[in-house]
């Protein structure tokens, strides 16, 4: 089990799997060394999504931003579901003229992105983050 306790901007992370079984008894007056440690936010997050086994990619927000941005906020208005799944951009987009149009220019907008992606991190200056965009 899994507490997170804050405590002057430093989380700790205590695990007392104990506590939960038939015969424990509290005692009050004798106290053992505490079983607390101290953990960065990123370790504290990633405790949390390997325990509830939540699948996240941290670039989706940045290639949802990025696309609402190529697109402008008519697209944006008009698109009622984006994600990313692997390398594949997926958008579901509401007007079948909208659609036509973003199929038509979705291989410039996949490597604008790459391209974006490429200037602001490193790792992705010789791989594409997408290799390419659903339109439905």
């Amino acid at each position: 089990m899994l507490f997170l306790f804050v405590k002057n901007t430093t989380f700790a992370a205590l695990n007392i799997p104990t506590m939960y079984k038939k015969n424990y008894k509290w005692q009050e007056k004798q106290r053992g060394p505490s079983v607390a440690r101290e953990a960065s936010v990123k370790e504290v997050f990633s405790m949390l999504i390997n325990e509830y086994n939540i699948e996240f990619d941290p670039f989706e927000y940045e290639i949802k931003e990025v696309w609402k941005e190529l697109t402008g906020t008519l697209t944006d208005r008009l698109t009622r579901r984006i994600y990313v799944q692997g390398a594949i951009l997926y958008v579901f987009v509401s007007s079948p003229a909208l659609k036509h149009e973003l199929m038509m220019v979705r291989g410039e907008l996949c490597e604008k992105i790459n391209q974006r992606f490429a200037e602001k991190y490193r790792q992705f200056q010789k791989r594409k983050i997408l290799n390419n965009i659903i339109i439905k």
